[in-house]
């Protein structure tokens, strides 16, 4: 399946070269770390409850000659203290405790108390998703309304934009496309499509009550990320080298940004218009709507990508990682001043991570809404902004868009 966000490896425009991942929404084998139990060896090599004693000493062995028969003898005195006669003294046949004293059977605890593998640890502790014991987190709720993108499995065909109720109650199919943001209004949709490369998509704006779509931009090379405006008229997004703005009928089209043609994904703060975007070779930056003002956000750094404001504009969410050719990565949090930067997840595994964007805020500011796979399992994903704790949100199941890959918004 075709997966970047990035603009290409190497130098950018029409030449550049587009990332691939492996397929995504596969379960993973088992964990490689989980040591299974087996019973120990006296449970099967236990040969001493076939009474082996008994069967070489017969009862009838010695039979009784009766020589000593004179009438009284019938009684068997002299058998009751011959001891060699097994008839009554065989004491192996009564003392063969090894059939009842064989406790290995029986106090083995090892098979019923390992609880190892149930991991018990891992399902408690999020932050330790991506460890060798990896067990998915169980399912929560959000408040509010999903707009979020799915992939195809077909490496040929546009991804999906779906609407889903945070506490699992629906799960709709809206339109083709992906990585859909809501206008700030609620009244307009704006996304990719027309390709099922997703930064080679064309920019289109959806009037949620006609269903009307409108293409705002014809996008002849890479486009990351899109914004609004906070008034809900025009759409702010990375183009080519630089940063440009169109309404949301496509009209007034102008670049306000040339600096490096790294400078993607903006995104806008509602109280005061100042946009944040992020250059995965260096930092995390905002500007002014016309491009003046760039400013690094401190301790910000390479990797550091998708920046998204909190709801009060306090915070910004991002995702790092590790490196431009692999888009998955670890959630993070930082404040607007740069300052209390935090990484919140910990998914390690090479399969395991975020997808495109940081997700999206939550109305109270609490949480992050993100596309991604956790243990190996695909799905879309609750964090706690605070604690990093994870827990999995209801999605339908879908064998031609099986991948959720971004959240857009929760409104």
């Amino acid at each position: 399946m075709t997966h970047s966000w990035l603009r290409g490896l190497g130098v950018r425009g029409c030449c550049s070269v587009v990332l691939a991942t492996a397929p995504l929404g596969v379960l993973l084998p088992a964990c490689s770390g989980d040591e299974t139990t087996t019973d120990s060896p006296a449970d099967t090599g236990d040969n001493s409850d076939t009474g082996v004693a008994d069967s070489t000493k017969p009862d009838t062995a010695k039979p009784d000659t009766g020589t000593a028969d004179t009438g009284i003898a019938d009684t068997f005195v002299a058998d009751t203290t011959d001891a060699t006669k097994p008839d009554t003294t065989d004491a192996a046949d009564t003392t063969d405790t090894a059939d009842t004293a064989d406790t290995a059977d029986t106090t083995d605890t090892a098979d019923t108390a390992d609880t190892a593998d149930t991991f018990v640890a891992d399902t408690t502790d999020a932050a330790e998703a991506g460890d060798t014991g990896c067990v998915a987190p169980g399912y929560g709720t959000v408040t509010g309304t999903i707009y979020y993108s799915r992939l195809a499995a077909s490496t040929t065909a546009d991804g999906e934009i779906w609407v889903a109720k945070g506490d699992g109650t629906s799960d709709v199919k809206l339109t083709t496309g992906v990585w859909p943001r809501l206008s700030p209004d609620g009244k307009y949709l704006v996304f990719h499509k027309d390709n099922p490369i997703q930064t080679r998509g064309n920019i289109y704006v959806r009037d949620l009550t006609s269903g009307v779509e409108t293409k705002v931009f014809n996008n002849g090379d890479y486009v990351v990320g899109v914004t609004w405006a906070a008034d809900s008229t025009k759409v702010y997004f990375d183009n080519s080298c630089g940063v440009s703005v169109t309404g949301k009928d496509g009209t007034g089209f102008a670049n306000i940004l040339g600096r490096d043609c790294y400078d993607d994904s903006p995104d806008l703060r509602a109280s005061d218009s100042l946009i944040a975007f992020h250059n995965v070779h260096s930092n995390m930056f905002t500007m002014k709507t016309d491009g003046s003002a760039v400013t690094a956000i401190p301790s910000t750094v390479a990797g550091d990508v998708w920046p998204r404001w909190s709801p009060t504009g306090a915070k910004l969410s991002f995702l790092h990682v590790n490196a431009e050719s692999d888009p998955r990565g670890n959630l993070g949090v930082i404040n607007a001043d740069g300052s209390g930067r935090k990484i919140l997840t910990a998914l390690g595994s090479p399969a395991d991570g975020f997808l495109s964007g940081s997700g999206t805020w939550t109305a109270d500011g609490n949480t992050l809404v993100a596309g991604g796979v956790v243990c190996g399992v695909n799905g879309m994903w609750a964090v706690n902004a605070t604690t990093g704790v994870i827990t999995r949100l209801h999605t339908s199941d879908s064998t031609t868009m099986p991948t959720v890959e971004f959240v857009g918004e929760v409104r």
